[in-house]
């Protein structure tokens, strides 16, 4: 499953690249990025599996793309009134994490995103 996941995760990043700015602002991808922040916060395994494809990934793909996708990590997920992470806010069920409330979770989202920005920033360019 590990590998379905990482295949089909990286090949919509391939086909759709070129739009990803377009999409994430008009709010299309939010589903989407609540489905991999849900993976990312829940599920180390798969999230060290998505941490080596993108290196893999950097290896085989132009620069910079892996620049611009760190880049707009960054934008979207700085801080808790980023885009991306009222995205996630908006998709959020109301069974996922009862024991937060709005504020306690935009702030548990951004330190997700960032260990992941972190990890990512740490790949050679």
């Amino acid at each position: 499953m590990t590998d379905d996941f990482k295949k089909g995760f990286f090949t919509t990043l391939v086909i759709l690249k070129d739009y990803i700015p377009d999409i994430v602002i008009a709010g299309g991808w939010a589903p989407f990025i609540y489905y991999h922040f849900d993976i990312l916060a829940n599920c180390q395994k798969l999230m060290s599996s998505v941490f080596n494809e993108l290196k893999n990934f950097n290896k085989n793909y132009p620069k910079n793309w892996f620049r611009r996708f760190i880049s707009n990590m960054k934008t979207y997920f700085a801080d808790e009134t980023s885009k991306g992470i009222d995205l996630i806010i908006s998709q959020r069920p109301e069974t996922a994490f009862p024991n937060m409330n709005e504020e306690q979770f935009k702030h548990y989202v951004v330190g997700v995103f960032q260990e992941f920005m972190n990890k990512i920033s740490s790949v050679p360019q």
